[in-house]
């Protein structure tokens, strides 16, 4: 949930702080703001945390002027290199630091906090979101992979650093299945662990292996853990959750996605996001009404089960690829889904839940866990003798934690059919988009990319160059 937004300019100017402005009000939706200025040598860095219940804190501040840039005092920055740290727990960490030679902003090897930076004439700006970055006039913006370091010198140049190895981690094909079994359980329980203390936790809950497993270890670890199951009436996931339900005692809280409340909905929906991509709107969806009922329930953190099907192999496409093309070929595959993960699923639900003023976690994607999945051989993973032929040392995972067997068994379906998203959806542009009265849902269908498109014009989604 924590935002940050930076400016940077190489030859001060008054000009700066409106531009600083407009880029810190459109993250307003992620809390309140503290500011910070930092001058070198007549250059100013301009900087803001978007915090929710965590304190930031700046360390090694040599001096005070009585400038004010921000209506912020301005940190006069000498010999010594004053560090901010956004630290929310271990699943989310931004590291700012100064020194005389420039500006570092170092993102954590975990992928759940989006960043993105951009260049313009003298000005450099970096932020959580890309509409601050739109705000503030910057275009082509640079979303750095997880892991890496980018620096900006007092004259201007910028320097991109990706400190990880990108290599497939070596995999432990001699190693036993129940020893790796065992080393995922521990390696989840510490994640679970490093969670933050003294917070109200919501889970996304779909009854499926992977929220399950989260939902089991956030009720035994966190007292008054609330469970939100979101879909139609008559979704895959209404189902699947109440048998669930029923299997662990829990009492998940239904909501229902209505079309009116979808239509109300829709403009913020796309604006969180950041994006018109239809794929992305639905499986969206289910995240920010959840996210938004949690909020009035009085929970800080919303806990959500993305990973496991990048991780070990959970989409049929991933049977297929083995079947046609190899294990190892699997292998690679999965290593480039989890290497964009970050921007392709992560940057989209965590935006979605950020929102509505909640922050969002992600447990199966620490460091830790990421790089022990990854080096688990894919034939551990699937199998077209078996059934599910999916996630199968997953499976096992969750039946190591004491899940009922329906519930590890559980296939997998994929979010915006599971939970009917993709269909109301166009039921709602059928029922209140001007341009769809008197359709079919058939003709419908074709146009509901164009109506997001027009929907993001209105709300302020730029389609802008992006590198990735």
């Amino acid at each position: 949930m924590p935002g940050i937004v930076g400016l940077v300019d190489t030859h001060t100017s008054n000009k700066l702080r409106p531009r600083f402005r407009r880029m810190s009000d459109s993250l307003g939706h992620r809390g309140s703001e503290t500011d910070y200025a930092f001058e070198m040598k007549g250059r100013v860095v301009a900087l803001i945390a978007e915090r929710s219940s965590d304190d930031h804190r700046i360390d090694s501040i040599t001096s005070e002027d009585s400038l004010f840039l921000i209506d912020a005092p301005c940190y006069i920055v000498e010999d010594a290199a004053p560090k901010l740290d956004w630290v929310k727990n271990s699943h989310g960490v931004l590291a700012i630091s100064l020194d005389q030679e420039g500006l570092n902003i170092e993102r954590s090897p975990d992928c759940t906090r989006p960043l993105y930076y951009s260049m313009d004439g003298t000005a450099y700006g970096f932020a959580s979101e890309k509409k601050a970055l739109y705000a503030g006039g910057f275009d082509d913006l640079i979303s750095p992979l997880p892991g890496a370091r980018v620096a900006l010198s007092w004259t201007g140049e910028l320097t991109l650093v990706d400190r990880l190895e990108r290599k497939i981690p070596q995999v432990q094909r001699e190693k036993p299945t129940r020893d790796l079994v065992d080393s995922l359980r521990d390696t989840l329980l510490d994640s679970i662990k490093h969670l933050p203390r003294g917070q109200r936790y919501g889970v996304l809950f779909s009854g499926g292996v992977d929220s399950s497993v989260i939902a089991h270890l956030l009720r035994n670890s966190f007292d008054g853990t609330k469970f939100y199951t979101v879909g139609t009436a008559d979704s895959h996931d209404f189902a699947t959750s109440e048998k669930a339900a029923r299997l662990m005692d829990i009492t998940p809280v239904y909501l229902e996605i209505e079309t009116e409340a979808i239509w109300d909905a829709i403009g913020d929906v796309v604006y969180s996001i950041e994006t018109t991509r239809r794929m992305d709107v639905e499986i969206a969806l289910p995240f920010f009404f959840a996210a938004r009922c949690a909020v009035q329930d009085g929970c800080t953190i919303l806990v959500s089960g993305q990973g496991p099907d990048e991780l070990f192999a959970g989409y049929m496409r991933h049977v297929r690829l083995a079947e046609s093309d190899g294990i190892l070929a699997l292998e690679r595959k999965l290593w480039e889904e989890v290497s964009v993960t970050h921007e392709s699923n992560i940057a989209r639900d965590e935006k979605a839940i950020a929102f509505n003023g909640i922050e969002a976690a992600f447990p199966y994607l620490s460091t830790q866990f990421v790089n022990l999945a990854l080096s688990i051989p894919a034939e551990m993973k699937v199998s077209l003798d078996r059934k599910p032929s999916r996630k199968i040392i997953f499976r096992e995972l969750a039946e190591s934690l004491g899940l009922p067997l329906p519930i590890t068994q559980e296939p997998k379906k994929a979010t915006q059919y599971s939970s009917g998203s993709s269909k109301a959806l166009i039921e709602a542009f059928g029922r209140y988009a001007p341009e769809c009265q008197g359709m079919s849902k058939k003709e419908i269908d074709p146009i509901v990319q164009s109506i997001l498109d027009r929907i993001g014009i209105d709300v302020g989604v730029q389609k802008r160059t992006e590198n990735r």
